[in-house]
């Protein structure tokens, strides 16, 4: 596995940087998948409405705990 160094944390992720110009959002385990995946949804369509905003290339797992890879964006801020 890539090895990952922190950016930011939040209160429910951790914000990684991940491999060539993509960040990795990891969410704690206690975060439902279903928050993962409206996270990915609201990421998309505000992509849509605003084109500064970074593209959702993945949904992964890493040691039990969701994580969404954007792509890099820089000034974007995703710890919540």
């Amino acid at each position: 596995m890539t090895k990952l160094g922190l950016i930011a944390r939040g209160k429910a992720v951790k914000i990684f940087s991940y491999k060539e110009q993509r960040i990795l959002k990891l969410f704690r385990k206690k975060v439902s998948d279903a928050t993962v995946e409206f996270e990915v949804s609201l990421t998309s369509y505000v992509q849509d409405m605003i084109n500064e905003v970074e593209n959702t290339i993945d949904i992964t797992e890493v040691n039990g705990r969701k994580g969404i890879v954007f792509e890099k964006v820089a000034g974007s801020h995703h710890a919540t």
